[in-house]
């Protein structure tokens, strides 16, 4: 009975599995039934060597045609896939963190104020947490309740002649760090006596 049994073995093993020929080194292999579309290699090494010797130059599709790029900031060249042409302007991190700093500082700023003053009158302080406690803590745009939420001006600070004027209540309003930047960068407009929003 036990040759009987592992001739039986023997010959659902065979039906489960097919032989093919070895793309890289011409030997016969055998794999499942269900793996025959996908296997193209005997093992690891042939499929190793036949990458080496196919994909390499233009038939390298991790390559992707690498093109040379010339860094805006310090001029050096660099290489990028061709398909980032448009996306890319500087070689490295470094790069663009020195681009940034020179052309958002100053009057590049959204935030820049004509005297480089941030101050804001001696009642500025009170105002600002009268303005959070009014709108509830929560940005008037997004709905947000970070903790540390930035107060806006809507007539900006600049246009007025007075601290106290500049800081009443009806020309302040509670936004977020990011709808506020996104006032600042004129996306989003604010009416004034805290009315509407508009995109």
């Amino acid at each position: 009975m036990g040759a009987m049994q592992d001739a039986a073995s023997l010959e659902r093993l065979r039906k489960g599995r097919v032989t093919l020929e070895c793309e890289a080194c011409g030997e016969e292999y055998s794999v499942k039934h269900a793996n025959k579309d996908k296997s193209r290699f005997c093992s690891r090494d042939c499929l190793g060597q036949w990458m080496s010797e196919n994909m390499t130059g233009e038939n390298n599709r991790y390559d992707y045609n690498q093109t040379e790029f010339t860094c805006e900031w310090c001029g050096e060249s660099y290489f990028r896939a061709a398909n980032r042409e448009g996306e890319t302007r500087f070689c490295s991190q470094e790069c663009l963190v020195e681009w940034r700093s020179r052309e958002y500082s100053g009057e590049n700023h959204p935030r820049w104020k004509e005297n480089g003053d941030y101050y804001r009158g001696p009642n500025w302080h009170r105002q600002r947490s009268k303005a959070r406690k009014r709108d509830n803590h929560e940005c008037q745009h997004c709905g947000s309740s970070d903790s540390e939420l930035d107060v806006h001006h809507i007539i900006p600070f600049r246009e007025f002649d007075d601290y106290e004027r500049a800081n009443r209540l009806q020309n302040l309003i509670t936004l977020c760090d990011s709808c506020h930047s996104n006032v600042e960068w004129g996306n989003i407009t604010i009416q004034s006596k805290l009315g509407t929003f508009s995109q």
